[in-house]
């Protein structure tokens, strides 16, 4: 099966972003794959080659208490709408 090259960088990107919010949290792969509701074998894959089903990002995200948007994205969607509101109330970006 081909994959598109940005969807290769998507996959390569979301897949190294799993695996570093569970670090950060000092969590094993077993425990992750427990807390979600997978096998151990299963969950590996989506911190190396394979993205992690949409069905388990709320999960996920909730586990890490990051947005879900972060997951996906990388970006917190609070600071795009904080920088808006300073740019309203301030006129500048600072």
């Amino acid at each position: 099966m081909s994959v598109w090259p940005e969807e290769a960088a998507f996959n390569d990107e979301l897949c190294a972003r799993i695996q570093r919010l569970r670090v950060e949290r000092d969590w094993s792969q077993q425990q992750m794959a427990a807390a979600i509701g997978v096998p151990h074998e299963r969950y590996k894959k989506y911190e190396t080659r394979s993205p992690m089903p949409c069905y388990l990002v709320p999960r996920f995200a909730q586990i890490v208490d990051r947005s879900i948007a972060y997951i996906l994205t990388g970006k917190d969607e609070y600071a795009s709408a904080n920088r808006v509101r300073r740019l309203v109330r301030t006129g500048t970006d600072g």
